[in-house]
């Protein structure tokens, strides 16, 4: 599952989705207004853990790196902020795209945007730091680890998952 996706945002942030969750969308739909019109209706939405936006705070060009597993201590202590969201994956595909793409929708995906994950339940835990340039969005890295659980995961929102912040409500703490 190691794999590095580099990807330019319009956007705040991305959706990651397994293709089954999106099947009711139809094309040119703006699903992002309709659903995802304010945070607490972006929050609901990724408690479903079909369709989980999150918010980078910044459009600009990204290196997402797909790992196993959940971060070290030592690991996390090189990052700025963390966020944790839940995730159900079907049929073994998973895609990573411009939360802005739910504006006009397409269930067209850059091949280079599509992971394979095994099908299941996770616990996605996000990772980044504060670019060098000290902007956010330019050629920033986020490490995304994938821990496959065995139960539906329970994770609430007060808002839009947001991957800014350091505290104990953004982060759900399924590692500790």
């Amino acid at each position: 599952m190691n794999e590095i996706i580099e990807i330019g945002i319009d956007g705040l942030g991305f959706v990651i989705y397994s293709p089954f969750a999106v099947r009711k969308i139809k094309e040119g739909e703006d699903f992002f207004e309709k659903y995802l019109y304010d945070g607490y209706s972006a929050g609901k939405i990724a408690e479903e853990c079909k369709i989980v936006p999150f918010c980078t705070g910044s459009p600009g060009n990204y290196t997402i790196r797909v790992c196993p597993g959940m971060p070290t201590e030592e690991q996390k202590l090189n990052y700025d902020y963390r966020l944790q969201v839940g995730l159900i994956v079907k049929d073994n595909e998973l895609y990573i795209r411009d939360v802005y793409d739910l504006m006009d929708w397409t269930k067209e995906c850059d091949l280079n945007q599509r992971i394979v994950v095994e099908s299941g339940f996770y616990i996605v835990t996000l990772l980044t730091a504060i670019p060098q340039s000290g902007v956010l969005g330019d050629h920033q890295i986020i490490d995304m680890f994938f821990f496959k659980v065995k139960f539906f995961p329970v994770i609430h929102y007060n808002g839009v998952p947001f991957l800014g912040r350091l505290d104990e409500e953004n982060y759900k703490g399924y590692d500790k």
